[in-house]
């Protein structure tokens, strides 16, 4: 999985527009929250992978145009 901790992890520079940050800030509840943590928990896992898999059947767009 080191391409999807690739993708949450934080980076230096941000938009104001952009995501928010994946540092594991605590929720209301006082709980905090990261991404390696939530993928601890069996449906946020199921959920990533089914993504992940379903992503990785689409085609990559590779064509040769000839002629017309």
């Amino acid at each position: 999985m080191p391409l999807l901790r690739r993708l949450l992890r934080p980076e230096t520079k941000r938009s104001r527009t952009g995501m928010p940050r994946l540092d594991g800030r605590s929720t209301s509840a006082g709980v905090s929250v990261s991404p390696d943590r939530a993928l601890q928990v069996a449906a946020v896992f199921s959920s990533v992978r089914l993504l992940a898999e379903t992503g990785s059947m689409l085609p990559t767009g590779v064509f040769q145009r000839s002629g017309n």
